[in-house]
């Protein structure tokens, strides 16, 4: 009987062992489950449907701001995974959680509904600015690139608001997104009239995590009002209740100016 439980637990082992490194080879190759492969300059695109003309205006457009993040690197090539009717998204999912997208290492994936010609992403009835996520995504691998694995969330454990708020400080650059103390009315705004609702929106009709949000305006407030670079605020010990503290401080005297 001993022998027995003995071989069922060696077998459910390696079962186990053989589901986790063939998950992870999915992960890492993720050209496996999509049908089309398409290269464009520095990025390579995985996709189950032919892109349009507008997709390549959006990439050109993520490029232009892409190159303005102090982490860039031109001779780093990047995969992008789009969710037009493949498994890779789902995949993700089940690994990391139900989200808009996901990056790391040289992998940038988005998990939605996307319209390439109104620019959006729709998920759970919220639509995100394409062109934002995957700028959003892509940081994310220009941070991994940076710091290395083990420097990168999420084992260096870096505070959420300033591994996701750099993500969102590169991602958020359109017209109405530059003047922080814009920015800053704009959740004020939202928190007045309705304090727990889930995401702020934009002009646009986009929205962001209101978490997300915050911690975009901390690394906006730290980069360009105290001047810091991202690899300083990184490596400084700015604790977060005291940052929020010193910026509102600055908003309220701006308000009152």
């Amino acid at each position: 009987m001993k022998i027995e439980i003995r071989k069922w637990v060696i077998r459910a082992l390696l079962l186990c062992f053989v589901s986790i490194i063939s998950i992870l080879f999915l992960m890492s190759f993720p050209q496996i489950l999509y049908a089309k492969r398409t290269q464009v300059g520095n990025y390579i695109i995985y996709h189950e449907n032919d892109l349009n003309q507008y997709f390549y205006q959006r990439l050109h457009n993520v490029d232009s701001v892409f190159r303005g993040s102090e982490l860039y690197n031109d001779q780093l090539k990047l995969e992008i995974c789009l969710s037009d009717g493949t498994a890779y998204p789902t995949l993700m999912k089940m690994i990391w959680g139900d989200a808009f997208g996901w990056g790391m290492n040289t992998i940038a994936t988005v998990n939605g509904n996307i319209n390439f010609q109104e620019n959006t992403i729709e998920l759970h009835g919220y639509k995100w600015n394409f062109e934002q996520l995957l700028l959003h995504e892509l940081t994310h691998c220009l941070q991994f690139n940076a710091l290395g694995i083990m420097e990168s969330n999420p084992l260096a454990k870096h505070p959420q608001w300033k591994w996701e708020g750099y993500a969102e400080y590169v991602a958020r650059q359109g017209e109405v997104q530059h003047s922080l103390l814009k920015n800053m009315e704009r959740i004020e705004s939202a928190r007045m009239v309705d304090p727990d609702e889930w995401g702020v929106f934009f002009e646009d009709g986009t929205v962001a995590p209101r978490v997300y949000y915050d911690y975009w305006l901390m690394v906006q407030y730290a980069l360009v009002v105290k001047k810091m670079s991202y690899l300083e605020l990184l490596k400084m010990n700015l604790k977060e209740e005291e940052l929020k503290k010193e910026m509102m401080m600055w908003y309220d005297l701006k308000v009152k100016n």
